[in-house]
């Protein structure tokens, strides 16, 4: 499972189409502030949606107790956010 935080920002959603294009399950998180364009947003979650390995939470990264629950029982998958204060990385929870 591929996550990706801000998946229905511009790059977030783009990244996400990409990766459901290759098959890959994907845990999209956004927390659709008004940022810009709520309509955009919710279009592009729609349209997402479609793909039966898409898989979406409601999700301020900010909460990190509703993060704790959405990952307890993962056990493998990487994470995407285009913040640019964080990267790609690959989380194993059996490591932690």
């Amino acid at each position: 499972m591929i996550v990706v935080t801000g998946c229905v920002g511009f790059i977030g959603y783009h990244l996400t189409q990409k990766l459901l294009s290759k098959k890959k399950i994907v845990l999209g998180i956004d927390k659709i502030d008004n940022y810009y364009d709520k309509k955009l947003k919710l279009s592009r979650l729609k349209i997402l949606k479609k793909n039966k390995n898409f898989i979406f939470s409601k999700i301020d990264l900010n909460n990190m107790q509703r993060l704790h629950k959405q990952f307890k029982k993962k056990k493998n998958f990487y994470y995407y956010s285009p913040s640019s204060t964080t990267r790609c990385e690959n989380f194993n929870k059996e490591a932690s």
